[in-house]
């Protein structure tokens, strides 16, 4: 990631909407005036809103200076804009339905924190597990290892366990796959 006062001179940034502007870049940053000359007339004060780069809706915004090109997804780019520093870790958003990079939706979280916050991919209930035998179990994923919860006599009941364990260990930061107790 470039440093904050190069984000500054490509980038405006509008904290109400979230919105991302090419500004007038500098001669500098190009290979040439006319190369300057041509990019400002076509994109600056138009919006930044990048390319979609996944299929979960995080875009990213691609541009060079002096030669080094860079892909920055748009929460990041945002994040650096208000905090004046590159980010560490992953930038999510606490309310993804939006898709606002405001800087109260923006949030910082590590790479475990940004897997309990996903949403899950398949049909049944996150966290409980059919065993051989028809009933249910459960467990959550604590400092690297897994804790078995229990057994349970009903898909329901599995992952009510699992809710409660991660709310403890995960806070804010989970994800029940639908509204959670935070919504």
């Amino acid at each position: 990631m470039p440093p904050a006062a190069i984000l500054r001179e490509c980038f405006d940034y509008d904290p109400f909407t979230g919105a991302l502007t090419w500004r007038v870049r500098p001669v500098a940053h190009f290979q040439s005036q006319a190369r300057a000359e041509w990019w400002n007339r076509r994109w600056a004060g138009r919006e930044a809103q990048g390319s979609l780069c996944s299929r979960y809706g995080h875009r990213q915004v691609t541009f060079t200076v002096r030669r080094t090109t860079y892909r920055i997804l748009t929460n990041r780019l945002a994040w650096a804009l208000v905090h004046d520093r590159s980010p560490i870790g992953d930038i999510t958003r606490w309310d993804p339905r939006t898709g606002s990079s405001t800087p109260d939706n923006l949030r910082q979280s590590t790479r475990s924190q940004t897997a309990r916050d996903s949403k899950r991919r398949k049909p049944g209930l996150k966290g409980a597990y059919r065993t051989k035998n028809g009933k249910w179990h459960s467990r959550v994923w604590v400092g690297g290892k897994h804790r078995h919860l229990g057994t349970f006599p009903t898909e329901q009941a599995a992952h009510d366990a699992w809710v409660l364990a991660n709310v403890k260990v995960a806070g804010r930061f989970f994800n029940a796959g639908y509204l959670t107790v935070f919504d």
